[in-house]
């Protein structure tokens, strides 16, 4: 009887108290915000509770359990990125300290925290304005050029362009398509 009156006041605690799974797992996702297999499952197993009940106790905060690992980690990529002791690191290897796969995912991360990218903030920490990365400046530029080219086109202007590519790509195209083997004849 008495094991029975404490199993439904340990009950009636664990009720009353519904945030100290919160807290629990709030702590766990501090302590292994680095490990990549942490998991919402995972964190609930360590806590021992549902996942469910869990993912109840992080919707009273208005986000889920996956955004408080994202968030964390984020946290965690800004202070090491605004650390000089890591200014040598690469920014994957940021990424991958605090339990992100590459440096694209910590900068979608801290995208949709929005946040200004990792190299930004590292620019930030130093004081020194970022480089323009004119590899992709560039790129971004010829697809804009080319946006524009496909909405303003006439197929008048579409068929200059083709008759500028070089003859042997022409016939490589041609070749390949039954559609432009039977343009290119009409233009012959």
């Amino acid at each position: 009887m008495a094991l029975m009156d404490a199993a439904i006041t340990s009950g009636a605690v664990e009720k009353v108290a519904p945030s100290s799974s919160l807290d629990r797992a709030m702590s766990l996702i501090e302590k292994r915000y680095a490990d990549h297999a942490l998991s919402a499952q995972a964190i609930a197993d360590d806590v021992n509770v549902s996942l469910r009940q869990l993912e109840r106790d992080f919707a009273a905060l208005g986000r889920t359990i996956r955004q408080e690992i994202r968030r964390m980690r984020v946290l965690k990529a800004v202070a090491l990125l605004r650390d000089p002791s890591t200014a040598r690191m690469s920014i994957t290897c940021l990424a991958q300290q605090v339990g992100l796969s590459n440096g694209s995912s910590l900068a979608r991360a801290m995208a949709a925290e929005g946040l200004a990218s990792p190299r930004q903030h590292r620019a930030a920490a130093s004081g020194v304005e970022p480089e323009a990365n004119t590899r992709h400046d560039s790129i971004s530029h010829r697809n804009r050029q080319n946006r524009s080219l496909r909405r303003s086109s006439s197929p008048e202007s579409l068929y200059m362009a083709e008759a500028a590519l070089p003859p042997t790509y022409r016939a490589s195209r041609s070749a390949a398509s039954p559609k432009l083997r039977h343009q290119e004849e009409r233009r012959q």
